[in-house]
């Protein structure tokens, strides 16, 4: 077994945790990305667009919405 290596003068910045399951036919990812210390003032934009992009969709995306190829559709929806 190959022993880990590990410098006391390493910096890691970001943190990534990821899960991935599958049952059925269904998968489901869950991943959380953690910045470890002061997020840099580009980090802070990013952060902040990825937000309003997501509650952008989630004001968009309604019960009976499909999606084929790159193709979105709600109609029908309730």
């Amino acid at each position: 077994m190959r022993k880990a290596r590990y410098s006391r003068t390493t910096v890691y910045k970001y943190l990534i945790h990821s899960r991935q399951v599958g049952l059925n036919g269904y998968r489901a990812e869950l991943e959380r990305t953690v910045i470890v210390g002061k997020p840099t003032s580009m980090e802070e934009k990013a952060f902040a667009a990825a937000i309003e992009a997501q509650a952008r969709a989630m004001e968009f995306i309604k019960p009976g919405c499909t999606l084929l190829g790159s193709r979105f559709s709600c109609e029908g929806s309730v």
